[in-house]
């Protein structure tokens, strides 16, 4: 079941079936709060879109945020993660203590936002990067910090459309390798590496991976494997 609507008003939706929610604020009410309840156990796509000020959209991100805070696996697109990264700056991610799974599209000019939304996903167990460079000016990439599911639950890590040449793609590969203690398989997505290239980063890793369970594949393929052929 669809819902698709645009709002001017107090709206509440009770569905065991809904599955897809889009939703227009028009506000129309001077000086009026319009609110938005939903029951729908089942939902697993919500968009919306306003016409609403810049310090009205904080609070309601600040909201949606912590309505979905107990969710366990999340999809967050390009567009998203741009509004999640203007947000950042403004207020503190709400805790996802349940989140266990996340795929998401990062640019290397967002990436400081990655360990700072990794704070809040304490539990988290296994991460998916669809990664870019962007051709944005290169902005300094903070990468310093260590979030708790790192130390703890993270096991599998993969990252597409990598290229480990270029700075960016070799400081997130190494970052996850370095201080990911629980780590079990981490996926490099670069078909363009050469058996000499993967002969060296086969060395290279074994060295600084910070668990030794740890195996390292390219286009899923194990890197030690590879190495030998």
């Amino acid at each position: 079941m669809n819902f698709r609507g645009v709002i001017s008003e107090d709206l509440f939706r009770r569905s065991q079936t809904l599955k897809i929610f889009y939703l227009t604020f028009h506000p129309v009410r001077s000086g009026n709060d319009d609110s938005v309840e939903i029951d729908a156990p089942r939902l697993k796509y919500m968009s919306f879109s306003d016409r609403i000020v810049v310090l009205s959209k904080r609070d309601i991100i600040h909201e949606f945020l912590t309505g979905i805070a107990s969710v366990t696996h999340m999809i967050i697109s390009q567009p998203t993660l741009e509004v999640l990264y203007h947000y950042s700056k403004l207020g503190p991610f709400p805790k996802f203590y349940n989140l266990a799974h996340i795929q998401a599209a990062f640019s290397s000019s967002s990436l400081s936002l990655l360990s700072v939304f990794l704070e809040s996903c304490s539990n988290l167990r296994s991460l998916i990067l669809d990664f870019s460079v962007s051709t944005e000016p290169e902005q300094k990439m903070n990468l310093t910090k260590v979030p708790q599911c790192l130390i703890s639950t993270l096991e599998r890590v993969e990252i597409n459309k990598l290229n480990i040449w270029e700075g960016p793609g070799m400081k997130l590969a190494t970052y996850f390798i370095m201080n990911s203690a629980v780590l079990k398989k981490i996926t490099l997505n670069d078909s363009h590496m050469t058996k000499q290239e993967i002969d060296f980063y086969n060395g290279l890793f074994i060295l600084i991976r910070s668990s030794r369970k740890c195996q390292v594949f390219f286009d899923d393929m194990p890197l030690i494997m590879l190495g030998r052929n």
